[in-house]
């Protein structure tokens, strides 16, 4: 899906956002694979068990970040610190992309 709440209002979108959280939790043996494309990172955050930036205009994959374990309660709480950290990178990525690679490619050396 892309960007499929972008035009909705924030009840719609949190109501939305609750019922994918409850219809993908309910049989964990049947769960579908979503994939969901949004700038949006607290919604990232929040509906996601893996993380992926691409970088602009190239497709290419500069960021990946998977949970390691089952997204709980307290994973989607905004007031954990390893959420907020997440949450500052991410929104670093998208608003320098162009610095964030430069930066990303110098500590690889």
């Amino acid at each position: 899906m892309d960007e499929p709440f972008g035009a909705l209002d924030a009840v719609t979108r949190g109501r939305l956002q609750r019922m994918i959280l409850e219809l993908w939790s309910k049989d964990e043996g049947a769960r579908k694979t979503i994939i969901f494309v949004t700038h949006d990172v607290d919604e990232a955050l929040l509906l996601a068990t893996r993380i992926i930036v691409f970088g602009a205009g190239t497709g290419r994959v500069i960021y990946d970040y998977s949970f390691r374990t089952e997204k709980s309660q307290q994973e989607r709480r905004f007031d954990d610190r390893a959420m907020l950290d997440l949450r500052n990178t991410l929104v670093q990525m998208l608003h320098s992309n162009d610095s964030f690679q430069n930066n990303l490619h110098n500590k690889e050396k």
